[in-house]
């Protein structure tokens, strides 16, 4: 058993007596992807309260108009509004371009594969960058969501400007990294999307923003026009990006995930929450996940891409078990 599997266990055994959830808490430990529940951030959210939320009728573009100095890059180019999470900006990405084929490469985010497969869009994942061609909309995660890391995004972005080919970019792992500067200069991009939910424990308040070319005006650009939109929420993600940096997450467990990854034997990512295992770590695979998204792809394609949160709310328990080793 590898050790990152006997933390599991360990884990499971603190929650439970029962043999049978023991063993489905170890098995589902390192799916999936969410915020560390960081006790400081936590301490700061039960000091906000949110009955007069509705009087700030000002907050949506207070927080969308802040959150391009909080990520630290000039937006001047595009269009801000507030998005319930990434979400509602992928779908008006595919409501916008319905009438094209879409493309992703392999090991994007299921909620892509799950909402094409469910209603018979036309799609198929890149699997050659030189299969592109004109009539396509492309989705990108930037990190990878398949492993948090960053790549070549430059090299996809100039075939896309050749061949007319409109580009949403999911940015709602890049708070968990060293966050590097970054400069979308590129005309195919139609769409830029951030989230809250994987930085910090607030994902069900739904709070995102989305950048687009200047020229798309859609339902959800109107609902930002016409203050149509969730003040709570945009309270909260003002208050938090205005108490952290863009940078905190990352800073605060970078040396953890280090130390995690070497004792476990897996490869850290630019994600500061993920890990990548070998095929010891199959048990980890996105099988559960391609269950709960009932979707019928072998967990193989993917990489067994591994959480590390629970291994960081428990410290005690990981520091423990590395000193019996």
């Amino acid at each position: 058993m590898n050790v990152g599997k006997q933390f599991a266990f360990l884990y499971g055994a603190n929650e439970s007596h029962d043999l049978i959830e023991i063993r489905d808490i170890a098995y589902n430990l390192y799916q999936g992807s969410r915020s560390v529940r960081n006790q400081t951030v936590i301490k700061f959210l039960n000091t906000l309260h949110d009955s007069n939320h509705n009087d700030k009728w000002n907050m949506q573009k207070i927080f969308v108009n802040e959150f391009a100095s909080w990520i630290g890059t000039d937006m001047s180019a595009y269009d801000v509004d507030y998005s319930a999470g990434t979400t509602q900006s992928f779908d008006s990405f595919y409501l916008r371009h319905r009438n094209k084929k879409f493309r992703c490469y392999t090991g994007e985010y299921f909620y892509h594969l799950k909402t094409w497969t469910s209603n018979d869009i036309l799609w198929s994942f890149v699997t050659d960058i030189d299969q592109l061609q004109s009539g396509d909309a492309l989705v990108l995660s930037f990190p990878f969501c398949d492993t948090g890391n960053f790549y070549d995004i430059d090299k996809i972005l100039n075939i896309c400007e050749s061949l007319d080919i409109p580009v949403l970019i999911d940015m709602a792992y890049y708070p968990l990294t060293d966050a590097p500067t970054f400069r979308f200069f590129h005309t195919c991009i139609d769409t830029i999307a951030f989230s809250l939910s994987k930085i910090f424990p607030i994902a069900n308040y739904r709070i995102g923003v989305r950048y687009t070319k200047k020229d798309i005006y859609d339902g959800q650009k109107l609902h930002d026009d016409i203050n149509y939109n969730n003040f709570a929420s945009c309270y909260l993600g003002y208050e938090l990006i205005k108490k952290y940096n863009v940078n905190y997450i990352a800073s605060t467990y970078r040396q953890k995930q280090s130390q995690v990854s070497k004792v476990f034997d897996i490869i850290p990512s630019d994600s500061v929450i993920f890990a990548l295992g070998n095929k010891d770590w199959n048990t980890y695979s996105r099988r559960t996940l391609l269950d709960a998204y009932k979707l019928q792809f072998a967990p193989e394609n993917f990489e067994n891409r591994i959480c590390l949160n629970t291994v960081y709310e428990n410290w005690r328990l990981f520091n423990e078990l590395e000193v019996t080793l």
